[in-house]
C-alpha cells in the first residue's frame, strides 16, 4: 500500500471529507474505486463514491460514511492505493514513499542519517533527515543529492559546508 494523502478534516454533514493529496501530478482520482484509510501502511477498505477538486485538495465520499462523526473519525488519516494502481515515473522522478527510510550518506562515505519525511515545497522539496533524534533539513535537488538508489535504499548527498549545522541549537 501506497499513501498518497492525508484526511484534513470532515467537511460536511453527510459524510464528506477533506483530502489533501502529496503527488497530485501522478495521480489520477477519478480512475480510483478504492482506497484504504489508516496509519502505517494498514487501514479500512473504503469504495470511492465521488470525488471532486476544493481549491488544491478534494471532497472525498466514502461509500458508508453518511454523518459529520463517521467523517470525524476518519481526520489526519492517511488515504492510500495499491503501488500497482501508481503511474510510472519519469527517470529522475520518486515517489515520497521511495525516499522515506532511504540512509543519506555523503559522497565521501559519511552517514548523515534516514529520511523520515519529504516537505513539498512547490517546485522543490527538503527531505527531513533523522539525525539520531536530530532533524535535518536538506534540499532534494540535484546540486546536493547526487545519486539516488532505491534498490539499495540510499541517497549519496554532496552538501555544502555548514548545512547540517543550520538546524542544530
Amino acid at each position: 500500500m501506497v499513501t498518497v494523502g492525508r484526511i484534513l478534516r470532515s467537511h460536511d454533514k453527510w459524510g464528506e471529507v477533506k483530502l489533501r493529496v502529496f503527488e497530485l501530478e501522478n495521480l489520477d482520482l477519478a480512475r480510483v474505486e478504492r482506497v484504504f484509510v489508516g496509519r502505517g501502511g494498514r487501514g479500512e477498505e473504503f469504495q470511492v463514491e465521488s470525488v471532486r477538486p476544493a481549491g488544491h485538495d478534494f471532497i472525498l465520499k466514502l461509500a458508508d460514511v453518511d454523518s459529520l462523526s463517521q467523517a470525524d473519525r476518519l481526520a489526519h488519516l492517511d488515504v492510500m492505493i495499491p503501488e500497482s494502481a501508481l503511474a510510472a515515473l519519469e527517470e529522475g522522478r520518486f515517489y515520497i514513499f521511495e525516499l522515506v527510510g532511504c540512509r543519506v550518506i555523503t559522497v565521501t562515505g559519511e552517514e548523515v542519517g534516514t529520511v523520515a519525511d519529504v516537505i513539498l515545497l512547490g517546485e522543490n522539496s527538503l527531505l527531513s533527515v533523522d539525525r539520531r533524534g536530530e532533524e535535518a533539513l536538506i534540499p532534494f535537488i540535484e546540486s546536493f543529492c547526487k545519486e539516488v538508489n532505491l534498490a539499495a535504499k540510499e541517497i549519496r548527498v554532496d552538501l555544502p559546508a555548514g548545512l547540517l549545522d543550520l538546524n542544530e541549537s
